[in-house]
C-alpha cells in the first residue's frame, strides 16, 4: 500500500507557480523582494532586521505584464547554466525565481559581490523597474520623440527596466548612437536615438552623483 501511494504521488505533476519571476535580495539580515504573479500583480515585501515588515501591491497592467515575461524567457537559458555565482555570499545574496508558463521553474542563487552575466543584468534592470513601478506608481507616459537624452539622466524602457544614459555618439551616418548602463549594474549596452526614443517611457531624473 505504501509503495502503491508513492508510485501514485511520483506521477501527479507539481503544481505550477504562480509567479512569473521573483528576486529575494538578503543583506545583513534584512530582506527585499520583489515579485511579478501570472496575474499582473506586482508585489514588494520589505523585512527589517528587527520591526514588521512592510508589504506593497499593485497591478502592473497586460503590457508591463507581457513584456516582462519576454524578458524572462529570453534570458532563461542563459541564467539556467549556472546554479551559482559567488560562493562565499559574505556580503548579501540574490536569489532570483524564473517561472515561466511552460518552463521548467528556475532558481538561481548568486553573491551581491558577483560580477553579473548580460542576461543577469537585463533582468535585474527590469526587476529594478517592477520594484519601483509597484513602490512609487507611474505617471502617464511621456511623448518623448523629440527628446535629446543627457549624460545622467534616468529612463524607464517600455519592458519596466531602468537604464541610465552614459554617453551620446555621433556614427560616420550621422546617425546617433546612446550608451546606456542598464540598472545599477556596470554593463552597459548601445542603441540607437531613434531606437530609445522609441523605447523610452519616461524620464525617472538624473543619476545621484
Amino acid at each position: 500500500m505504501t509503495l502503491l501511494l508513492a508510485l501514485v504521488l511520483a506521477t501527479v505533476p507539481a503544481p505550477e507557480p504562480s509567479y512569473l519571476v521573483e528576486r529575494v535580495v538578503a543583506i545583513g539580515g534584512e530582506q527585499r523582494r520583489v515579485t511579478l504573479f501570472r496575474d499582473g500583480t506586482g508585489v514588494v515585501k520589505r523585512t527589517p532586521v528587527s520591526g514588521e515588515a512592510s508589504l506593497f501591491v499593485k497591478p502592473v497592467g497586460d503590457l508591463a505584464l507581457a513584456q516582462i515575461e519576454q524578458v524572462v524567457r529570453e534570458v532563461y537559458a542563459e541564467i539556467g547554466e549556472f546554479s551559482s555565482v559567488g560562493q562565499g555570499l559574505e556580503g548579501g545574496s540574490i536569489e532570483l525565481r524564473l517561472a515561466p508558463p511552460g518552463l521548467v521553474p528556475l532558481t538561481v542563487r548568486i553573491s551581491t559581490t558577483a560580477v553579473p552575466s548580460v542576461s543577469a543584468a537585463r533582468l535585474a534592470a527590469v526587476l529594478d523597474g517592477l520594484e519601483e513601478r509597484v513602490l512609487t506608481g507611474k505617471p502617464p507616459a511621456e511623448d518623448l520623440r523629440g527628446w535629446e537624452p543627457r549624460i545622467g539622466e534616468r529612463i524607464e524602457l517600455d519592458d519596466g527596466s531602468v537604464v541610465t544614459i552614459v554617453a551620446v555618439l555621433d556614427t560616420p551616418a550621422g546617425e546617433q548612437t546612446v550608451q546606456v548602463r542598464q540598472g545599477s549594474s556596470p554593463l552597459s549596452t548601445f542603441l540607437s536615438l531613434a531606437e530609445l526614443r522609441r523605447r523610452a517611457v519616461r524620464r525617472i531624473g538624473q543619476e545621484p552623483e
